[in-house]
């Protein structure tokens, strides 16, 4: 009986891998298939119990299968995020560097001045905040006024509002609409050879989008969350020029649609810079982060050379800080 619940058990965590990683090749419009997937990274440590459980109860044929499917998935997950660094010498010589940070502040309950600490930390040249309501925003820019001056945003409800915090100055500020959170894009004029905006010299001008998509979970329904990365999707299919897209996606690298996002020259600034899975939610106390639903995604002509996570102290995120270069 007891090698038969352990078989058992050990064939049920197979097949759920297995399932979740084939739900990862198809575009999944379901509220809890499209949750479920993001647990395709977790379900790998079940399935490498499993490999062991099958071949201590005589089933070497079946342990076999459970380590194919175990390597599988493995590489699935392993192979994205190996260094993939684009034109390294290039990215060398760039004169042309941004570091950019993008904060959920879980409805503008985070600590800001912990916030503010590891912006200035690291050197954050551009801040994306998004799950912020008003009285936050113009509290961070109160905290940021002297280091990051340049502000464009909105207020919102629950999980509204968004906003960009620049050290360089901010043009043609717009509000794209059709999304279910109003995202916030302006044009950032990052100089060329130099990290001061008051340097003279030339300047080119780098859009940024702080983005915020609403959860497959939300209003019982799928149907806000494959909107909002259709409109996406469109919207960076159309922008002219580079592009940075900072934020909550509300969707990992397990979902197809996501990953379609990284196509016409736009790419994970983390899978760029080899930087592994930047896992960053839940990330309250006593939760270890299982997904990655944060990221900065970089368009044409940019290339992420780091990415890395913080803690977002009093968020349910990590926060995500990338260094992007001209490419």
């Amino acid at each position: 009986m007891v090698r038969r619940v352990i078989r058992t058990l050990a064939w049920a965590a197979l097949a759920t891998a297995g399932l979740l990683h084939v739900g990862r090749l198809v575009p999944l419009r379901s509220m809890g298939t499209a949750s479920a997937v993001t647990l395709a990274p977790l379900s790998l440590v079940a399935a490498a119990g499993a490999v062991p459980a099958l071949l201590a109860t005589g089933g070497r044929r079946e342990a076999m299968i459970g380590a194919a499917v175990l390597a599988g998935g493995k590489a699935a997950h392993v192979a994205p995020f190996r260094r993939s660094r684009r034109s390294a010498d290039r990215v060398k010589r760039s004169d042309l560097q941004v570091t950019v940070m993008t904060a959920n502040l879980l409805h503008g309950a985070a600590d800001l001045d912990a916030l503010v600490q590891v912006a200035d930390r690291h050197e954050v040249d551009i801040l994306c905040v998004q799950e912020v309501h008003q009285d936050t925003l113009d509290a961070i820019g109160t905290r940021l006024g002297s280091r990051l001056p340049h502000r464009l945003s909105v207020g919102g409800d629950l999980g509204a509002g968004a906003g960009i915090f620049s050290r360089h100055p901010l043009t043609d500020r717009r509000f794209p609409p059709g999304f279910g959170f109003p995202p916030v894009l302006a044009d950032v004029q990052v100089p060329v050879g130099g990290r001061s905006a008051d340097e003279p010299g030339r300047t080119r001008p780098i859009s940024v989008l702080s983005f915020h998509g609403k959860a497959p979970v939300a209003d019982r329904t799928a149907r806000h969350w494959l909107s909002d990365l259709a409109r996406l999707a469109e919207l960076m299919d159309r922008h002219p020029g580079s592009l940075i897209v900072a934020g909550d996606f509300n969707a990992s690298r397990d979902h197809r649609q996501f990953r379609d996002l990284l196509t016409g020259g736009y790419s994970d600034a983390a899978q760029d810079a080899g930087a592994g899975l930047t896992l960053t939610f839940p990330a309250k106390p006593y939760r270890i982060p299982i997904a990655c639903l944060d990221h900065v995604l970089v368009g044409r002509g940019l290339v992420g050379i780091d990415a890395f996570t913080v803690p977002t102290v009093g968020s349910d995120h990590r926060s995500v800080i990338a260094r992007i270069a001209a490419d």
